[in-house]
């Protein structure tokens, strides 16, 4: 398939951006693959027409559908001002598949975090546990980012689990057929003002290890293009550090956003305003902050300085109860989660009935 949309004009994105995407300049097609599956964007029909004809007579089988709805196990509900993406179905197969207790309502994905097996405690099926946190893991990847902070936690125990692991991750999957009909949502935005960075962190949270986790969010037309939730790979010896250390690991991600916003003809912000909620952080980053304060980071997590004096990023204070990042940071209560969530997904928590 390369080699033939090669041949036809279209240009391979870099593998840096991403190897799926391809784009033919004259034409004004965008297309993303995943295995046998295509995803076509196209301003006139006469193209589409031209890309299947032409595709057709390379002897591949084509089989296109004029509206998109459904692909990849996600269903598709667009407007003239939106586009929503949902896994209802999804979830519901996967509630009968692990045979899931749907009579419970469950109003947040985890209560707290939980700590490794004890020596008292029986191995849980590791095959059974790894196959419901798979699941889990496509779901949050593609429309139930609010799963994501859960689901990655719950993951570090996936080597060695008990019972008191699984019966967490049946909550998530509880909680998942109560708010089933959510999903993700993008909506038209003005071209100044389609892109928001926000990165938090949650000082030594894991009582395992008292290492501190990263959250990160990417915000494009109002809706999550990346999330992240992950482990730092250090120590750190106060919030402030843990929030600095965040900020080089979202710098990765907001360079790859340029990149690929890039590859599509969008405009990109410049500097790219990353919100945060720690000013000591931002001292730090911004050089402010005594040289005796900082001399023990590794070095790795100054590389955020260099995008600060150049100009392609700039640090933005907001209050903590605007961070949006804090979604995949610890467990939070019903109130505060459903509020950022909502921010985030720009869809309102609907609670499924049970009848």
């Amino acid at each position: 398939l390369c080699k033939a949309l090669a041949e036809m004009g279209f240009v391979h994105a870099d593998r840096t951006i991403d190897e799926c995407l391809f784009y033919h300049q004259g034409r004004n097609i965008y297309i993303a693959t995943h295995v046998d599956d295509c995803f076509i964007s196209f301003v006139k029909d006469d193209d589409l027409a031209w890309l299947v004809t032409t595709l057709e007579n390379k002897k591949f089988d084509i089989s296109a559908v004029d509206e998109l709805t459904k692909g990849l196990g996600l269903s598709f509900n667009r407007t003239e001002s939106s586009i929503s993406i949902t896994q209802t179905k999804y979830i519901e197969c996967m509630v009968n598949d692990f045979k899931v207790d749907i009579t419970r309502r469950v109003y947040t994905p985890i209560l707290k975090r939980e700590d490794a097996r004890g020596d008292d405690e029986k191995i849980f099926d590791s095959t059974k546990y790894r196959s419901l946190l798979g699941t889990l893991a496509h779901i949050a990847r593609f429309t139930r980012v609010d799963i994501m902070m859960a689901v990655f936690h719950l993951a570090t125990f996936s080597h060695n689990p008990c019972q008191r692991h699984f019966d967490a991750l049946l909550r998530i999957t509880q909680f998942l057929y109560t708010t089933k009909f959510r999903g993700i949502k993008f909506t038209k935005t003005p071209l100044n003002s389609r892109w928001t960075f926000y990165v938090d962190a949650d000082w030594a949270g894991d009582s395992n290890t008292r290492r501190s986790t990263s959250g990160f969010l990417i915000q494009y037309c109002q809706g999550p293009l990346i999330c992240v939730s992950r482990r730092q790979q250090l120590v750190t010896l106060s919030s402030s550090e843990a929030e600095y250390c965040a900020f080089t690991e979202a710098v990765k991600d907001i360079i790859w956003a340029r990149n690929i916003s890039k590859f599509f003809n969008e405009p990109f912000p410049e500097p790219a305003c990353l919100y945060n909620d720690n000013k000591t952080a931002e001292s730090i980053a911004n050089e402010e902050a005594k040289v005796k304060r900082t001399k023990h980071i590794h070095a790795r997590y100054h590389w955020i300085r260099e995008h600060i004096k150049d100009g392609t990023i700039k640090l933005v204070h907001v209050s903590t109860l605007d961070n949006l990042a804090d979604l995949w940071t610890k467990p939070l209560g019903r109130i505060v989660f459903e509020r950022l969530s909502e921010a985030v997904m720009d869809i309102p928590i609907v609670v499924h009935p049970i009848t």
